[in-house]
């Protein structure tokens, strides 16, 4: 996440923050993000494996898990009420509102004013069909890609005399990379290359945002 604060002293400038780290308490997708969001236990939520999209073989329309905004209070909520501008760029999964009277599990029902991404847990490595805008529709290009250019967009967007936070949730399906050419990565073990070579497009993508960040900080 990234998170933009207007000091109000007149002497101090715009302050921007990287926040990278966080203690998971859960190795699963949907779990993981209720307690990251709401720092509570995703069972307090009735949030207990990954929650499946319409169209998948475990998706129940009269049993959906999700996270209830009437039931919880997001650090996006608190932020937003205390005049933060909240921006959700990727992967939100706690709640799937494409289905009809499921609407009130957007991301922007908890607290964010922009949110641009997945509305499942997953999507295709290049071509996706996000939302933006409210809009489902399919975007060109590779998702990583397409994702960071929006959540780059939604910083320059930012006045510096207002506070925002940005959570950048990139989602990258790690096979096409495995097509990576031999002659980059033979010197590493064949289950190695594999788990370093998605994560490593992904971090191009963090790379990206930090470099932005670099460029926002030199400017106080």
């Amino acid at each position: 996440m990234m998170g933009h604060r207007r000091d109000a002293s007149k002497t101090s400038c715009a302050r921007f923050r990287r926040m990278s780290q966080f203690f998971c308490t859960t190795p699963v997708c949907s779990p993981a993000r209720a307690a990251f969001m709401t720092g509570r236990y995703a069972s307090q939520f009735g949030i207990t494996d990954f929650i499946p999209k319409p169209g998948h073989k475990l998706y129940d329309p009269d049993n959906q898990m999700a996270l209830d905004p009437d039931k919880s209070v997001t650090f996006a909520e608190v932020l937003q009420q205390n005049g933060y501008q909240t921006g959700l760029v990727g992967k939100w999964h706690l709640g799937d509102w494409t289905a009809k009277g499921s609407e009130r599990f957007h991301p922007t029902h908890h607290g964010f004013d922009y949110f641009m991404g997945l509305t499942g847990g997953g999507t295709t490595p290049s071509n996706p069909e996000l939302e933006e805008k409210g809009e489902v529709r399919k975007f060109t290009g590779l998702t990583i890609d397409i994702l960071t250019d929006h959540a780059l967009k939604f910083i320059e967007r930012q006045s510096s005399n207002s506070s925002s936070i940005l959570s950048m949730r990139d989602e990258t399906s790690s096979s096409i990379w495995w097509k990576t050419p031999a002659r980059l990565t033979t010197c590493l073990p064949t289950a190695v290359r594999k788990s370093m070579l998605p994560l490593r497009n992904s971090l191009n993508g963090c790379s990206r945002l930090d470099r932005k960040l670099k460029t926002h900080r030199s400017r106080e």
